[in-house]
């Protein structure tokens, strides 16, 4: 460039031009804008241009380029007020789902809406009376009938400092100004407004900015929690900060999405986010229940609402425009308004720690098992009762930890109670109704996939369990609460496929799959129901699984949008200060959950620790009811699955939500929630070993401690699968459990290790000495061969010094031990094996000349099949039956449906081919009797003799042979 001699008329000019363009700048940004060229930001993401009108049009960018799509934000806003309490509550709605929502007492002429219908099923724990079935009479849901609103008239707009600056004419209300600026980098324009009351009062400021989506346009709609797709609230109803997994409601339209995010600071990590502490509520449908994502602040009738005319209250919120469907839209901001991203790793151990720890409390005197009514104590929500979800979880326990016990006190009763119960609860006091338990003998309660599950993992050609599964395929059955099960699932049609192997039934899966997904994902559903979040989407296990066994890339594609859909009940928010520690347990004393006021504050050391190890991210709230109080549970079994469909489809979110759900969270069974307040209680390994009446910092469910066990086994092995890129792989069957219970079950059959075919999977406790706790383990063999996978769970590479355990393993020749993952050459190994872990990372080794010890899951293996094990016992309405898991686990389960009012007692007299005449007898109801068959036993033979309250007794034989 030619630069002229200052001296210059030339330059003289230039001063000249300088001077009058600087002037002209400065006066343009320091008085309202009217009839002024538009103005234009830019950022790495978008172009922001202040219109002629006072709007802001937005246009994204992606790797430099516009994306064409324009979207404007008005200057409107809204003064919401009321001089007199308005009365805030959260109060129950059923329609088309039970959930709580923020209701006022409603102005004059305001439409009137009923309540939540309450039933049975709401009850205990997570329901209070004056929430949940509570009337809504005088009360309203819109926020525009419970407060009188305003809209601010725009007064002039200004630049200041490379920000636009609206300032509105005074109102009734108060007085507003806000600016709107694009910070640099990738990030959304910033909106911040400033508001003073005109007297003292409750208010609120609504941005109604947005643009209105026509119902023609309209494609999807989001609102936390529970409205997505054109299921849509009802106008003016609003959802609270603290229920926002992300702080904003969306909009898409043209596959794009807008919304209006509160800024990261309207909703700190500290304290916990809850109702009373939510400073701001977000919205989807406006007054006139036109569509477009609104945000209100302060949340009406609570905290900040209420203000003197002195006060001024700031707020800020982003303007968000996309070319991305809703659910890319709620990753890209939690990753970059949230900075959600890995970042937990294994700071109190390691899983396979956890892990026994909690089998040690499953069987421990705290664990609550009732031995009698062969069934986990679950009288904390029912009084009396007993539930167990399912009997394949101690089963696969003790199958892969080689644990005796864990078979004989808990898989076994469970399989008894799964085939004889009723429903999953059982409560032998007829007047105890919460919840819909049975007190009946009329089983199975198992899922129909858990009699094939169990059928396949006996190993027997016939067996009770596939009887029972063919007498109860097509039926319709209620297993828990009321939930009518129907008969004709394609679940159903895949399960029994799996047992029989006719195409016809895989065809019926398939054609019931496919309807599911046109019904589920199609993203158009106006109404959705459900309890639990996995009843609001499709179902993307079952699709995964019905992957699994055709192939189809139709069924991981819908698998993995149902994934996406569920993710999004997962916390992304509040952001997480990951350099920072947190003071929690101030003065030695936990946070006192509200539900368990009658018990006393448990005593934890006050103590600083890092923040992340306290985040609820990654997480999701219990269920549309009782999300209010169960902010966020542990039983994160959306982890292991995640993590699957991550490694087939390459998903990172799902893979790091995964890892969120489940990394660095406790040392043992942590209880079921995070609630009121931030603690480090439940971390502690000592957290569970205490009475029921001791625990009041989260509550308890004691047939949760085993799914919990099993989940992080199912984890494990998903992220062995993962990190090794298939190269580890184990056969499996599905657990179903109920909720969100549903796992992997490994170890039945042999699986392959780095192209190492037939090997066993095998995790005991004492393998190694100690261990590197960020490294995660499995273990696997064959004949005269250990392999091992450590599975670095930090960002920093680790080494493990591998110390086996002389007990478990003995030697067969000379001690090597080569890598298998191709990251270094074969290593020597002597007495310990120094071994690195690149970030993240696994290591494969295998060792030769080495053989475990196995102290008792080879008991489970080589199952003989009878011909006649199952029999009606011709009295009693009872029935007998043999099981097996391996020869030497083997008995007889009998058990009557006739209850005390028809049966005083019952003797049994029976013998097998290698014993004498034994003679038991069992006076009180339920009446049922688990007899052990002797080693190599052929035929059993038995006598029943039913003992009437009133009459003569009865009497059958029953035998059962090979």
């Amino acid at each position: 460039m030619l630069h002229p001699n200052p001296r210059s008329p030339v330059a003289a000019w230039f001063r000249r031009r300088t001077f009058i363009l600087s002037a002209w700048i400065v006066l343009a940004c320091s008085f309202p804008v009217v009839g002024f060229a538009q103005q234009t930001f830019e950022n790495e993401i978008y172009r922001m241009t202040l219109k002629d009108d006072h709007s802001v049009e937005l246009e994204s960018k992606a790797d430099g380029k516009l994306s064409g799509q324009t979207v404007v934000f008005q200057p409107r806003f809204r003064v919401g007020f009321k001089f007199s309490d308005p009365k805030f509550e959260l109060k129950g709605l059923s329609f088309p789902f039970v959930y709580t929502v923020p209701t006022w007492v409603a102005r004059p002429g305001a439409k009137q809406i009923e309540g939540g219908q309450r039933d049975s099923t709401q009850s205990g724990e997570g329901f209070e009376d004056n929430v949940h079935g509570a009337s809504l009479r005088g009360r309203t849901v819109n926020l525009f009938e419970a407060a009188k609103t305003i809209d601010f008239e725009l007064k002039d707009t200004t630049l200041q400092d490379g920000k636009i600056k609206w300032t509105f004419e005074s109102n009734e209300g108060g007085t507003l100004s806000a600016t709107v600026a694009l910070p640099a980098g990738q990030h959304e324009p910033v909106c911040q407004f400033k508001f003073q009351p005109a007297r003292d009062g409750w208010f609120t400021i609504i941005y109604a900015g947005a643009p209105v989506t026509s119902a023609g346009d309209l494609q999807e709609i989001w609102q936390p929690l529970a409205w997505a797709e054109k299921n849509l609230p009802l106008p003016g109803q609003t959802t609270l900060a603290f229920r926002c997994p992300i702080p904003t409601t969306l909009v898409q339209a043209n596959d794009a999405t807008t919304g209006v995010i509160a800024a990261a600071a309207e909703i700190p990590f500290m304290p916990l986010p809850t109702r009373d502490n939510s400073r701001f509520a977000v919205g989807v449908r406006d007054r006139d229940g036109s569509i477009r994502p609104w945000i209100s602040a302060p949340a009406f009738g609570i905290g900040e609402s209420k203000m003197k005319g002195t006060e001024n209250f700031e707020f800020s919120f982003q303007l968000y425009a996309r070319p991305l469907k809703i659910p890319q839209a709620f990753e890209d901001i939690g990753r970059r308004q949230f900075q959600f991203h890995d970042f937990r790793h294994n700071a109190l151990g390691s899983t396979n720690e956890t892990l026994h720890n909690v089998i040690d409390y499953a069987l421990s005197k705290y664990s609550m098992w009732n031995e009698e009514l062969r069934g986990c104590g679950y009288s904390t929500d029912v009084p009396g009762g007993v539930k167990n979800v399912s009997s394949l979880h101690p089963l696969n326990l003790a199958m892969l930890t080689d644990d005796e016990t864990m078979f004989r006190t808990q898989a076994r009763p469970i399989i008894e109670y799964m085939l004889s119960r009723e429903k999953f609860l059982f409560v032998l006091d007829p007047k105890v109704t919460a919840q819909n338990p049975s007190r009946k003998l009329l089983g199975p309660c198992a899922p129909l996939s858990e009699l094939v599950a169990l059928h396949r993992i006996s190993g027997m050609d016939t067996s009770p369990f596939s009887r029972l599964a063919k007498q109860l395929y097509g039926k319709d059955r209620i297993l828990n609460l009321d939930t009518v099960i129907p008969g004709d699932r394609w679940q159903d049609h895949l399960a029994m496929y799996q047992l029989t192997g006719d195409d016809q039934l895989l065809h019926k899966a398939k054609a019931g799959a496919n309807l599911h997904i046109q019904e589920t994902l199609s993203g158009s559903r106006t109404r959705i129901a459900g309890f639990f979040w996995n009843q609001f989407i499709a179902d993307y296990i079952h699709l995964f699984e019905l992957y699994q066994a055709t192939g189809q890339q139709e069924y991981l594609d819908a698998a993995h949008q149902g994934a996406r859909r569920f993710a999004m009940f997962c916390w992304l928010c509040p952001l997480v200060p990951t350099d920072e520690n947190v003071l929690v347990n101030q003065g030695g004393l936990a946070p006192h959950y509200y539900y368990l006021k009658r018990y006393p504050r448990e005593r934890v050391a006050e103590e600083k620790v890092p923040a992340w190890r306290l985040s609820e991210i990654g997480l999701t709230p219990e269920s549309s009811p009782t999300c209010a109080g169960h902010r966020a549970i542990f039983m994160a079994h959306h982890a292991p699955w995640f993590m699957r469909i991550a490694e087939v489809t390459g998903d990172r979110f799902l893979a790091d939500l995964a890892r969120h759900g489940v990394i660095g969270r406790s040392k043992n069974f942590p209880g079921y929630h995070i609630n009121t307040a931030r603690t480090s209680a439940y971390e502690k390994v000592d957290f569970p070993l205490k009475p029921h009446s001791a625990h009041s910092v989260n509550s308890f469910h004691y047939n949760h401690i085993m799914p919990f066990a099993v989940n992080l086994i199912d984890y494990m092995l998903a992220d062995a699968s993962y990190k090794s890129e298939g190269n580890i792989h184990f056969p499996t069957e599905f657990i179903e459990g109920y909720a969100y219970l549903q796992n992997k079950f490994f170890g039945h059959r042999r699986g392959s290790f780095y192209g190492h075919e037939e090997v066993q999977l095998w995790l005991p406790r004492d393998l190694f000495g100690e261990l590197n706790p960020e490294l995660n383990w499995i273990a696997c063999y064959d004949q005269g061969n250990l392999y091992v996978a450590l599975m670095n769970q930090s960002r920093e590479t680790q080494v493990a010094n591998l110390k086996l355990n002389s007990q478990r393993i003995k030697s067969t020749g000379e001690l090597v031990a080569s890598r298998l993952d191709g990251s270094e050459v074969p290593v020597t190994i002597t007495n310990v094996a120094e071994i690195q872990v690149a970030p993240g990372s696994i290591a494969a080794i295998k060792f030769d000349n080495l053989e475990p010890v196995i102290r008792f899951s080879q008991q489970l293996q080589d199952t003989e099949t009878w011909k006649t094990d199952y029999a009606e016992i011709g009295v009693g309405s009872g029935r007998a039956m043999r099981l097996a898991f391996g020869k030497e686990q083997t008995w007889v389960y009998a058990y009557f449906q006739g209850d005390e009012k028809d049966i005083q007692s019952v003797t049994l007299r029976y013998k097998d081919d290698r014993s004498d005449w034994k003679t038991v007898k069992d006076s009180k109801y339920p009446f049922e009797f688990s007899i052990d068959l002797a080693l190599g036993a052929t035929r059993w033979e038995a006598e029943f003799i039913v003992h009437p309250p009133i009459g003569d007794q009865q009497q059958a034989t029953v035998k059962l042979s090979k």
